[in-house]
């Protein structure tokens, strides 16, 4: 049976697991309320510009609108999708009976969590897996070592279900949507996506909506087109979008405030998106 456990940890001998699990708050929320902004951000931010380039009306609220509509998507996404709670931070921890030493597996998306998780003073790397080869640095003794470790705490290695479960905050979505009533914060700002990512995530509908139209594809040729959209080199695109979109600014994220050029951009897409494609071809 393979066995992964990429992100494990085993704690200091000694280590009161209670007082550990009570200081990680203090470390951990930081990142997660800049995780929080990140999210938001960028959700208002890539739903402005596809209203923008849909000629569409810019809601009164953006933070709000935006954020009323990720935490409805939240509630009713399955809490087994890998996109429900992005930012969260979860732990599972254990205890090897042979030794009494708590062993610790890290569910996080981000490597913020991950880093500030690996430099405290009581956790030590205990990562495993039985795939492929062993990490350099690492002998062949301790590497067993590590097997036995988990195997010895989680001996049906059903891994993480007979451990008990640490959960930052388990009722993620109030701080997202009280973050959305301080439109002025300078983590939304901060942690806004640069134009050029805003406009490469845009590239992406507008050259796979362009293939689609020149193609007359049908439903079953859909897939085959995405990969096409996403694979393909969009840079005269991208370049061009960022050029013509609002940037990031408080009054953008609060009121919907600020110019955008993309009308002008949308006489020339035709021209951009044959050039995209004209160079995948050569490419091929």
């Amino acid at each position: 049976m393979s066995t992964k456990i990429p992100h494990g940890y085993r704690l200091a001998d000694g280590t009161n697991v209670d007082a550990f699990l009570a200081r990680l708050p203090a470390i951990m929320d930081p990142i997660h309320d800049l995780l929080d902004a990140r999210v938001l951000a960028e959700t208002t931010l890539f739903g402005l510009d596809h209203l923008d380039y849909r000629d569409r009306a810019r809601p009164e609220a953006p933070l709000q609108h935006f954020a009323e509509a990720w935490a409805t998507e939240q509630r009713e996404m399955s809490t087994s999708y890998r996109m429900q709670d992005p930012q969260r931070f979860e732990l599972h921890h254990g205890t090897d009976p042979r030794n009494g030493r708590e062993l610790v597996i890290l569910s996080v998306e981000d490597d913020l969590y991950r880093d500030a998780f690996a430099a405290l003073p009581e956790v030590e790397p205990l990562s495993y897996w039985n795939n492929s080869d062993r990490p350099k640095g690492v002998s062949a003794a301790q590497w067993t070592g590590r097997r036995d470790a988990w195997l010895r705490t989680v001996p049906k290695t059903g891994l993480g279900q007979e451990m008990s479960i640490w959960r930052l905050r388990p009722d993620f979505i109030p701080a997202v949507l009280a973050l959305a009533g301080q439109p002025a914060s300078p983590l939304l700002v901060g942690e806004a996506p640069s134009l050029e990512r805003r406009a490469d995530r845009l590239s992406q509908d507008v050259y796979l909506t362009w293939l689609v139209k020149q193609s007359g594809a049908i439903r079953s040729e859909i897939f085959r087109l995405v990969g096409l959209a996403f694979r393909a080199d969009r840079t005269p695109l991208i370049e061009a979008i960022a050029d013509a979109l609002t940037p990031a600014s408080t009054d953008l994220l609060r009121d919907g405030a600020g110019d955008h050029r993309l009308a002008a951009f949308k006489d020339r897409q035709d021209e951009l998106c044959l050039a995209v494609y004209d160079a995948a071809e050569d490419d091929d």
